[in-house]
């Protein structure tokens, strides 16, 4: 027995090792972080559109039963309902650490409302109608939600708690029958009260599956061309402080035919606060290398120029370049640069007539850049220049040669006639995220060392009566 007990505790101990050390210190190589002046922003503009679209609710008709003993009973319809006023106070929200979790807390007092509609009523053969309004005073609902991580990677929203209250009803009866129902107005004004404050709390609940199930449609896995695929699940559960809650997603991009995790994994990193923005954004250089290890491992980094492009004879042949990616090319960030190293070559081959193709000679072309990224008008704009190019002979079957003089002439290319264009196409930028509902203003981008923020506002355009949704 106490060796069984011990082999157990052992397994478990190795166990509890091996699954926090493989999954609860995976690095994020891509931040997001939500701001309290976000929540604000946000919270405001929902408000506004709540009140807006309350004013256009037509609610369900109510129908309903009075008991009257041996007299029989009531039957009373409330119908055409509609707000005709509404007296919507600023909600309060803010994000929340408790023992329950982490997310966000929230609540509402003193939501006054006018309501008017009509009423009928049937008591045996009799029967009458007319119309009505109804104040209903200091609504308040009060309520917390947790922000987890579902199996899939995912931001998950549920309902830890829920508290819902309703103070005084007032109703007005009109109409020349109204006397009928008038002696059971108490009764319908608390019907009313215990309708509302029973609906509120569920019907936060049913937001919230709403959300939810946006969430869970959610993609974590993106193309973003027709080679490159990103990953961008959840790393951990949300974390959530006073000011902010930031998300780390895995952004990790592998080939769509040939996927390969690469041979470095990402490093920690921590994003500076940017608490009067609303959003930021951070991506660490291993994202863009892992991009660049897909593409090489791929084997999409390499190119042929043929006799077409090249008139160059050897001594009577055509003379065929093949001009590659010796190694995965390097990007890092260091503050306010970005820089590239490229490790390239060069093969030259002569073009037989038998279509065969004999090695010449193999050089090393290897360089070096410098550039600067900034947000400007909506779109995202960079610049790069070169730092430094060398050409050594890596390998010859036609006797040594100096290089000095491709060296200089490759380096010239480069600067006279490959960076100037295309400066020209970073200079015009790529356009930042947006939607039809969702736009970042004031958009800022810093480079720090081993990642790049962009940080920004953001202005929500919600349409009355829907919000809308975005694809995902």
């Amino acid at each position: 027995m106490f060796v069984r007990t011990a082999l157990s505790a052992v397994f478990f101990f190795f166990f509890f090792f091996f699954f926090f050390f493989t999954h609860a210190q995976e690095v994020p190589a891509v931040q997001v972080v939500f701001t309290d002046k976000g929540l604000q922003y946000a919270k405001n503009v929902l408000t506004n559109w709540i009140q807006d679209t309350l004013e256009l609710i037509t609610l369900p008709d109510v129908k309903a039963q009075i008991s009257l003993g041996f007299l029989g009973q009531l039957d009373y319809t409330l119908s055409g309902v509609e707000m005709s006023k509404c007296d919507f106070p600023d909600p309060w929200v803010q994000f929340s650490q408790s023992a329950s979790g982490s997310g966000l807390k929230s609540s509402l007092a003193g939501l006054n409302m006018a309501l008017s509609g009509d009423w009928r009523v049937q008591w045996g053969i009799l029967k009458a109608g007319g119309s009505f309004d109804v104040g209903v005073f200091q609504v308040g609902v009060a309520s917390e939600q947790h922000l987890g991580r579902d199996s899939g990677g995912r931001v998950c929203v549920s309902q830890v708690s829920c508290e819902a209250t309703t103070g005084q009803v007032d109703l007005r009866l009109h109409g020349g029958s109204s006397w009928i129902l008038q002696p059971f107005a108490r009764h319908l004004e608390a019907f009313i009260r215990r309708r509302i404050q029973a609906r509120l709390c569920p019907t936060m609940e049913d937001l919230l599956e709403t959300l939810e199930q946006y969430l869970q449609a959610m993609k974590v896995r993106l193309q973003v061309n027709q080679d490159l695929m990103v990953d961008l699940p959840l790393t951990s559960r949300p974390a959530v402080q006073a000011e902010s809650l930031r998300l780390g997603l895995k952004g990790e991009v592998t080939s769509v035919e040939e996927p390969k995790d690469p041979p470095f994994d990402p490093q920690p990193f921590v994003v500076p606060d940017h608490a009067h923005f609303m959003l930021t954004a951070a991506l660490s250089d291993f994202t863009l290398n892992s991009a660049s290890f897909s593409y090489w491992a791929a084997g999409l980094l390499h190119t042929f120029i043929d006799d077409s492009m090249l008139p160059v004879l050897f001594p009577d042949l055509p003379v065929v370049l093949q001009v590659y990616a010796r190694t995965t090319p390097t990007f890092s960030f260091h503050p306010g640069i970005v820089t590239l190293i490229l490790p390239g070559a060069i093969k030259a081959f002569a073009l037989q007539a038998n279509a065969t193709h004999t090695p010449l000679f193999k050089l090393h072309l290897d360089s070096s850049y410098q550039g600067s990224v900034r947000a400007d008008g909506g779109r995202l704009k960079s610049s790069l220049r070169m730092d430094n190019l060398t050409l050594t002979l890596a390998a010859t079957t036609i006797g040594p040669f100096k290089t000095e003089a491709l060296e200089n002439l490759s380096s010239l290319t480069m600067k006279m006639l490959v960076l100037p264009p295309l400066n020209e196409r970073l200079s015009r930028g790529v356009l930042l995220p947006q939607s039809r509902h969702v736009q970042l203003v004031q958009t800022a981008v810093s480079v720090e060392e081993g990642f790049m923020d962009l940080h920004s506002d953001v202005e929500l355009r919600l349409n009355h009566g829907h919000l809308g949704q975005e694809e995902c």
